[in-house]
């Protein structure tokens, strides 16, 4: 259809404030999950996320995890794959490689949604302002909602899967939606967003939630 969302997810909190639970109910519109199976971790290598990233599309990936930590070389390990990771979704392109005998071997370009959750917040303006940053408070979550949500995610799958149908049959409406809709939307947001960027990605997520 032409339409790329090309923007990641930073959920930022302390630890406890509930920001992988959100991130795992969130994740239970494409399948069965807990915080013990999500798909990545700031601990994998960036080849393995890279990798993992081309394989779930059109999807959410969750990476979980990027937390403090006094072992420096961990800490740039894990702000490396970070950096890389957003540049490779929001870019949608792959990193390229040559073999041996220098032709290019083939690239795996992310071709889902990221989802990072951390202790930390997004290093660099012009990383940061590939995605949106959500801080998450403890005191901000209403944990009987949460609670009821969890004893419900199960429900999350049959509701994606009446959304995808409904956007098999009506695809050419929903594109043209889309398409007209775009600059007022993001006409709505460009006043309170200091980078260029953020309010297309203000302005893809509001209609698609508008749409969902």
């Amino acid at each position: 259809a032409g339409i790329s969302v090309g923007f990641c997810l930073f959920l930022v909190g302390d630890s406890g404030s509930y920001k992988t639970t959100l991130a795992t109910l969130m994740l239970n519109h494409f399948g069965a999950f807990t915080k013990e199976n999500l798909p990545g971790s700031f601990v994998a290598t960036a080849n393995s996320l890279e990798r993992l990233a081309f394989s779930l599309k059109d999807v959410v990936m969750v990476i979980d995890d990027l937390y403090p930590t006094e072992n420096i070389k961990e800490h740039e390990a894990m702000k490396s794959t970070l950096i890389r990771l957003v540049r490779e979704f929001s870019n949608r392109v792959g990193r390229s490689r040559c073999n041996p005998d220098g032709s290019l071997r083939a690239t795996y370009p992310p071709r889902g949604i990221g989802v990072f959750t951390m202790e930390l917040s997004v290093p660099g303006q012009s990383t940061n302002a590939r995605g949106l940053e959500i801080v998450c408070r403890k005191e901000a979550i209403d944990v009987e909602k949460l609670t009821a949500a969890q004893k419900d995610r199960h429900l999350l799958g049959f509701s994606m899967r009446d959304f995808i149908e409904y956007l098999a049959d009506n695809f050419d409406d929903v594109v043209e939606a889309y398409r007209r809709d775009f600059p007022a939307a993001r006409e709505l947001f460009s006043a309170d967003m200091a980078h260029g960027q953020l309010p297309e990605h203000c302005a893809a997520l509001y209609l698609a939630f508008r749409q969902f």
